[in-house]
């Protein structure tokens, strides 16, 4: 199946997302600059691109449809309505399709497998926020981190990623991923 990583992430950021309550999106995040709301916004949003991307559209062509709060107060909602479009885009859209994204143009496929990593860790991150358990698996995470790597150092400087944690040196590979990721593992703990 094309794009297997990005529906695994719809299929762990959903367990999740099931257990968010209106109560916690004032709680802080692994995420320092982001509380459980603005966490929950980000992966709206990334998840909201994805309809509009994979029918051709640019960033310009969608403009400032998708900005604001697509949280309203109802995560789970909101969720369940961007990503069944997202999933059903992924699932009809033929991989040799190209997604024009804001700093480049990619096959689909590449960038689905972007997202998916992203959800994936940002998953980790909500998980941890609201206190439920979220396993990233040893397949998964090698995954993740193979297709970020040649972008992280680039994606650091621009402030997308936090500095890199120096991880254990006997621990996970899902730990491995989250370090370089800027996570610290015993966040919440």
């Amino acid at each position: 199946m094309e794009n297997q990583l990005f529906h695994k992430a719809a299929h762990m950021v959903n367990s999740v997302m099931r257990q968010v309550k209106t109560e916690d999106l004032g709680k802080p995040t692994p995420c320092s600059k982001w509380d459980v709301n603005a966490l929950c916004n980000h992966i709206l949003s990334e998840t909201a691109w994805i309809e509009p991307l994979l029918a051709g559209k640019t960033i310009a062509e969608v403009g400032t449809a998708l900005d604001g709060d697509l949280v309203q107060g109802k995560p789970l909602e909101a969720w369940q309505r961007y990503m069944q479009s997202a999933v059903n885009a992924a699932s009809s859209t033929p991989p040799e399709t190209t997604a024009h994204l804001s700093y480049t143009d990619k096959p689909v496929t590449d960038y689905l497998n972007e997202v998916g990593g992203d959800l994936i860790v940002h998953g980790w991150d909500l998980a941890r926020a609201v206190g439920v358990e979220y396993i990233i698996d040893d397949e998964t995470a090698r995954l993740i981190q193979k297709g970020a790597e040649p972008t992280m150092p680039m994606a650091r400087e621009a402030g997308l990623f936090a500095s890199e944690v120096v991880p254990k040196p006997d621990c996970s590979q899902a730990e491995k991923l989250l370090a370089a990721f800027g996570r610290d593992i015993n966040w919440g703990i």
